[in-house]
């Protein structure tokens, strides 16, 4: 996740060289500043970073790294793809340019290279192979004029980086790309949940951020400037009862509620670790706090582990209810993939997966990815409740209000549809109207 572009991570499909770019500009703001821009405990907190957090100012982590070179890093790293350079060319040569233009010197290797004797898959080399001296503090303006072998090896290291970079990406879209194998055929087994907050495969860890004098309380680092008084009453519960899942829990909403995601979600993983898997009064009582604050990623995963939690029995309406609200709710926000993986909505609901993906691909802003979704909804049952609700979305984006009008009319005025689907439909009415 430290090398992941937002685009990748918020589950765009129409990926291009700017994603390349972008996580091949991680690893040279890593090769430069010392380290990667984002790091933290837990995949989530470091995937929501690139999406929302602005780049760590190279200079301000490392006074060491040049100006020109800091400039090449903040474009390389723009959040928006339009804002980065357009070829990989185009970054090697600006890298290579501001580096020259700092007058940073060429360290880290000893080989000589000649020129007139040199054939291909060759080189020579001193026997000797002295320690590279220390980087001055402060360089001399003069730029050094370099032998042409020099960029040789500048562009085999390049290259190789590039190759590194590519199959990293390469291997991380072949994994995203694969269904759940057992989501195929069974249920998924209760340890291997939604991700939330830590890898998919594995229950959430305990914390180990020091705070409070001591390091593995399960309490986020203390932030006094920024804590409410509520954020203050959760923490101090939390330091009385450290293994009580409903402490951490009350904790996570009072830093939802202050707009404080990442240490939400780290206190709402330790809730889950201390509850255990398949505690499912915990789960409903999780799910439903964050569905009361309309935080509907965080509420569609709680909801998907509590469904999961049945093992293919039959799961009771209420939660099912929530379960469906939440998910086609959360599809229009851009973190909802990191979250709540659609392999597993299909494995509750098929059709549901199809509303959540063709819903995503809508507010993505991709209309073709949401007609090819709404069609195979469509195939499992057109007259369901959220098939016709997507499907008068949809229309309206298209252009045709008084077809959206119609459908949306029949949603609120059938008793035996959700409550959430007839609120939904009205809200939508009034603002036609």
């Amino acid at each position: 996740p430290q090398y992941i572009s937002p685009e990748q991570a918020m589950g765009k499909k129409d990926l291009d060289a700017g994603t390349d770019i972008y996580s091949f500009g991680v690893m040279l703001y890593e090769m430069v500043v010392g380290q990667v821009p984002f790091s933290a405990d837990t995949p989530f907190s470091i995937i929501h970073d690139h999406i929302y957090t602005p780049l760590p100012l190279p200079r301000k982590v490392n006074p060491g790294v040049p100006e020109p070179v800091e400039r090449v890093l903040l474009k390389a790293l723009a959040k928006d793809r339009i804002d980065r350079y357009e070829t990989t060319e185009d970054l090697v040569h600006a890298f290579k340019e501001a580096w020259m233009e700092a007058g940073m010197p060429m360290q880290g290797t000893d080989i000589t290279m000649h020129s007139t004797h040199f054939k291909p898959g060759t080189v020579t080399a001193d026997t000797k192979t002295p320690t590279p001296p220390p980087m001055p503090k402060e360089q001399p303006s003069a730029k050094k004029k370099s032998s042409p072998w020099m960029w040789v090896g500048v562009g085999v290291v390049v290259l190789i980086c590039c190759a590194v970079a590519f199959l990293a990406i390469r291997n991380n879209n072949r994994a995203a790309r694969q269904p759940n194998p057992t989501a195929a055929v069974n249920l998924p087994n209760a340890t291997q949940p939604p991700p939330i907050f830590s890898q998919p495969t594995q229950p959430a860890p305990p914390l180990s951020t020091p705070s409070n004098g001591g390091p593995g309380n399960g309490l986020p680092p203390l932030n006094p400037q920024s804590d409410t008084p509520e954020i203050a009453a959760a923490r101090e519960l939390v330091a009385k009862n450290p293994q009580d899942p409903d402490a951490h829990l009350q904790l996570a909403f009072a830093y939802w509620e202050a707009k404080q995601v990442r240490p939400a979600m780290d206190s709402m993983a330790e809730a889950l670790r201390l509850a255990g898997p398949d505690n499912k009064d915990f789960l409903l009582k999780a799910a439903g706090g964050f569905e009361q604050r309309e935080a509907w990623t965080p509420a569609a995963n709680l909801y998907l582990r509590l469904a999961l939690s049945y093992h293919g029995a039959e799961i009771p309406e209420e939660i099912r209810i929530g379960f469906n609200e939440s998910v086609y709710k959360a599809a229009e926000r851009a973190d909802m993939t990191l979250l709540v993986p659609f392999e597993q909505i299909d494995s509750i609901d098929p059709l549901l997966g199809h509303i959540a993906r063709g819903r995503h691909a809508l507010f993505s802003g991709d209309l073709s990815g949401a007609k090819v979704n709404l069609a195979e909804a469509e195939k499992i049952d057109p007259n369901a409740p959220e098939a016709l609700l997507f499907k008068a979305e949809l229309t309206m984006k298209e252009g045709h209000p008084e077809e959206a009008k119609l459908i949306l009319v029949s949603l609120s005025s059938d008793p035996n549809n959700p409550e959430w689907v007839r609120i939904m439909a009205d809200n939508y009415l009034k603002t036609m109207q």
